[in-house]
């Protein structure tokens, strides 16, 4: 059950930090050879698959948990139903998405630094 009750701070940066960087390092590489759209497909398919997995993970976490308060015959143990149930899967899929608007505002930063300065569209 200890793996439920983890300081905040670890649960932010693996949820939120990790996901974004690793989708930015995927993304990079197509980035910088001028193909954004790709670059962008990679990096959200890296955060999603993080998240898949993160969730996957603290599914497991709560079976278990539950397994042991079953099994322990542990009074006020229930399992947890209805929406509640799945509000933390929930929240990281909402995480997900704000990782996913990051990346695409760090894309145009990128883009934006390679743009040859001859190619400025304001002076048009």
């Amino acid at each position: 059950m200890s793996e439920i009750n983890e300081p905040i701070i670890n649960w932010v940066i693996f949820v939120v930090l990790i996901p974004l960087a690793l989708g930015a390092v995927c993304a990079f590489p197509a980035w910088w050879k001028r193909k954004t759209n790709f670059g962008n497909l990679l990096g959200s398919a890296a955060i999603a698959f993080v998240i898949f997995v993160l969730i996957w993970q603290q599914y497991g976490a709560f079976v278990r948990a539950q397994a042991d308060c079953a099994q322990l015959w542990v009074s006020g143990c229930e399992s947890v139903v209805g929406v509640s149930q799945y509000t933390p899967y929930l929240l990281m899929v909402l995480i997900a998405w704000v990782d996913v608007f990051f990346l695409l505002v760090l894309s145009g930063i990128v883009e934006d630094r390679l743009r040859p300065r001859w190619l400025d569209r304001a002076q048009l």
